[in-house]
Formats: C-alpha cells, sequence, structure tokens
C-alpha cells in the first residue's frame, strides 16, 4: 500500500475506511454509533472560562477547600481530589477521550486553562492524564464519584431539554453528541 510507504498514515485514510464501512456494513454502524452514543454524554462543554467555575462546584460537592487542590506542592490526600476533578474536566469537554472511544491528545487549551486554574504547569497535567484514564476505567469507585460529579455539573448548567447542535446557555458554549459519529 502507497499510503504506508513513508512510515506515516494518511491523514484521509482512517475517513476513507470510516465511509466504506458505513457504505458495506450499515446496520454495524448504526449498532457502533448508538453505543458510542449512550456512552457520551448528551452535551459537551467548549467553553474553557467555565474551568474555575467548575473547579468551585467540584470543591463544594467534595467538601474541600480550592486551595487545597491548588498549586505545584499538594498532599496525596489531595492529589487524588485533583485526579478526580482531571476526570470530570474529561467527561464534560473530551469524553471520547476518558471513555477510550479515541486515543487523539487531549487538547492543548484545556490543559493549559486547567493549569491555570490549578496553578500547576501543563506538562505536569499532561502526565496525570493517561494515569486519570486508567482509574477511570479501572476503579469503579472512582468511576462513581466522578460520574456524580460530572451529573451535578451537567444539571447546573445545562438545560437537558432539547440540546440543540451548538447553542448558547448563559452565554456558554456546548456542543451536543446526538448526532451520529459517522
Amino acid at each position: 500500500m502507497n499510503v504506508l510507504k513513508s512510515g506515516r498514515m494518511d491523514h484521509n485514510l482512517a475517513e476513507v475506511i470510516i465511509n466504506r464501512f458505513v457504505q458495506r456494513y450499515p446496520h454495524l454502524a448504526l449498532e457502533l454509533d448508538e453505543d458510542i452514543r449512550a456512552i457520551l454524554p448528551k452535551a459537551i462543554f467548549t467553553d474553557y472560562d467555565l474551568l474555575p467555575l467548575f473547579l468551585q462546584e467540584f470543591c463544594t460537592y467534595r467538601n474541600i477547600e480550592q486551595e487545597e487542590i491548588i498549586g505545584r506542592h499538594i498532599t496525596s490526600k489531595y492529589l487524588e481530589y485533583r485526579k478526580e476533578f482531571l476526570a470530570v474536566l474529561l467527561l464534560l469537554y473530551h469524553p471520547e477521550k476518558i471513555h477510550g472511544i479515541t486515543r487523539k491528545r487531549t487538547w492543548q487549551g484545556i490543559q493549559n486553562t486547567a493549569a491555570e486554574v490549578l496553578q500547576c504547569s501543563p506538562k505536569s497535567l499532561a502526565n496525570f492524564i493517561p494515569e486519570v484514564i486508567t482509574w477511570f476505567q479501572r476503579y469503579k469507585d472512582f468511576r462513581i464519584i466522578t460520574t456524580e460529579v460530572h451529573e451535578v455539573l451537567l444539571e447546573k448548567f445545562i438545560d437537558r431539554e432539547g440540546c440543540e447542535k451548538t447553542r448558547t446557555y448563559e452565554g456558554f458554549t456546548v456542543r451536543n453528541t446526538q448526532t451520529s459519529i459517522f
């Protein structure tokens, strides 16, 4: 195959494969689409200006002070809270990543903004992301608490009735995952 000759894959190859799959196996594509949409939340946030509000709500829900998870040097007890907060952010902004649906890198914008909010380096947060994803996928208690906080934040910031593809809710942009992934 000429596409792989240079050692890297053509960026359009994945799209070609998906289109061929959908054409050839429409019933399987429909089943996969339904399965993936069932996993992903209905609304995904796109506005990073909400991160300080999410941190505030997270800390209130977990009954901790914001200062406990902010900064470069935090205790191991509060490091777990920081990981929970990062998992919640992934659920809010990049759920396909935390659910293992995509291997795409986490968006640089969310890492940088979260690092600003948490007053630590973006690189340290980037190093936590694989661990956070592993914890979410493997540890039931971790998944339960992060999912609970995620639901609380969605209830607080999203009107669940009739999410449009892109809409503004109290000035914040949200994208809807209810359209087909294929």
